[in-house]
C-alpha cells in the first residue's frame, strides 16, 4: 500500500476513535475501522466487549 493510503487509514482510524497502536497488519486496521463504523451508525456506546452473550439473546431484541 502506498504511504498515502496507510496515512488514511491512520486519519479514519483517529476519526473513528479506533486508532490501536496494535494493528498489525492494514487488514486488520481496515477491519477495526469499518466495525467503529458499524458499532456508530447504529448508535452503539464506544467501548469493549465482554458483555454477557446471554443476556443480549434474551433480551428481546430481534435481528
Amino acid at each position: 500500500m502506498m504511504e498515502s493510503g496507510k496515512n488514511n487509514l491512520l486519519e479514519l482510524a483517529r476519526a473513528y476513535d479506533c486508532f490501536e497502536t496494535v494493528d498489525a497488519s492494514v487488514f486488520q486496521r481496515n477491519a477495526r475501522i469499518l466495525q467503529s463504523m458499524w458499532r456508530e451508525e447504529r448508535g452503539y456506546p464506544l467501548g469493549e466487549g465482554g458483555g454477557d452473550v446471554n443476556s443480549l439473546c434474551n433480551s428481546g431484541r430481534t435481528r
